[in-house]
Parts: C-alpha cells; sequence; structure tokens
C-alpha cells in the first residue's frame, strides 16, 4: 500500500512538471510480464538540482515455487538528485522492494555519452545498519541504419550483497530497432536470486518508448 501510494504522490508531481527524460518500457516473456521506467526532471531548466523515480515490475504467471513460480516483484526507487559535473550525479532518497520495505538509501551515478551510445554506473547503498550495497550498469549502443532507423540494443545488470553473502542480482539484454523514440526487439532477463543463487530465465518482446 505505501508503495502504492509513493508512486501516486510522483505521478501527481510529474503531471505539474515537464519531463526531462522519461523512458518506459514493457516485455511480456515466458514466465512474467516485465516492466520498468525511468522519469528525471530537474526543478529549473539548466539547473542542477531535481527528482529521480526509477520502478521496475515482474509480474509472474506462475506463482508455485514447486512448478518453477516466484512471487511478484516490486522495485521503487525515489531520489533527490544534484549534478556534480557533466558526468557524476548525486542522489539521496528512498528504495522499496516487496522484500526489503522502504529504506533510506544513497547512490552515485556515472554517466558517459559516446558516438551512438551511452554507458552508466550507478553504485548505492542503504542507509541503515546491515544494509545492502548495490552496483548497477548499463550500456547503450545505437548505430543509424537507414535515414530513419537505429539498430538499438542494450545490457544492463545489477548486483545486490548483503553484509554476508549475495541477495539479488539481474542481467538485461535487448536487441531490436529504433524508429522514431519506439524501439521494439527481443530480451533476455537473467535473474539470480539468493545464495547459492537461485536462476530464473525470462525471455520475450520488448516494446520501449522514449518521451
Amino acid at each position: 500500500m505505501r508503495t502504492c501510494l509513493l508512486f501516486i504522490l510522483f505521478i501527481q508531481v510529474c503531471n505539474h512538471l515537464s519531463a526531462q527524460v522519461y523512458t518506459a518500457e514493457a516485455m511480456p516473456g515466458n514466465r512474467y510480464i516485465f516492466y520498468q521506467h525511468l522519469f528525471h526532471q530537474k526543478f529549473k531548466e539548466n539547473g542542477k538540482t531535481g527528482i529521480v523515480h526509477i520502478a521496475n515490475i515482474s509480474n509472474w504467471y506462475e506463482h508455485d515455487p514447486g512448478k518453477g513460480g516466484m512471487s511478484n516483484e516490486i522495485m521503487n526507487q525515489a531520489y533527490i538528485s544534484l549534478q556534480a559535473g557533466r558526468s557524476i550525479t548525486f542522489m539521496g532518497g528512498i528504495f522499496y522492494t516487496n522484500v526489503t520495505g522502504i529504506r533510506p538509501a544513497i547512490a552515485v551515478q556515472f554517466a558517459h555519452r559516446f558516438k551512438n551510445g551511452l554507458l552508466v554506473l550507478v553504485p548505492r547503498a542503504d542507509v541503515i545498519n546491515s544494509g545492502s550495497v548495490v552496483l548497477m550498469g548499463m550500456i547503450e549502443y545505437e548505430p543509424q541504419l537507414t535515414k530513419k532507423t537505429k539498430l538499438y540494443s542494450r545490457l544492463q545488470f545489477m548486483t545486490n550483497t548483503g553484509p554476508y553473502h549475495h541477495n539479488r542480482s539481474y542481467q538485461r539484454a535487448r536487441i531490436g530497432m529504433n524508429v522514431k523514440k519506439f524501439q521494439v526487439g527481443v530480451g533476455v532477463n537473467v535473474n539470480e536470486y539468493g545464495y547459492p543463487g537461485k536462476l530464473k530465465i525470462n525471455t520475450g518482446i520488448f516494446l520501449r518508448r522514449l518521451f
């Protein structure tokens, strides 16, 4: 309930702002439907501070562990951001999953644009005793194919560890076409849970939009 209220709050805030960066992606797969979005808005045009909201939802078709199913997953992150340079942004706010609940968190984003692509690394830590630490990374590559189309490819990973063991990791790969801010193609999500890692793989067709 609390995560829904937080999400509604951010939607209301976003309705009164003009988004600088907003991407949304859905991928119906063989084991679950996956959704994620990223919203980043600065408080003032050309300013250094703003809002960042990141959400991931995995809606599993099968929930019985005996049949290979999993519980649905929800992840929400909401931050106040401070841009410290062309490539570095500091963030502080809250991190929520349906397993951990709400936790205060801090993060640093390193972003580097190169020809036809983008590289991002984001280390994050819970600001509580015995909290987890996370490293997330992503690389996108979009070379021009024709006057109106580009290849769209992305590799993304995340590793979450607690004080003594691995908690959760994933690797996500996408390849397809980019036409007028729409990306569509095939994708795979590789998920690892707990220690020793329990492996779950989801493959499907993704549709992504840059607003």
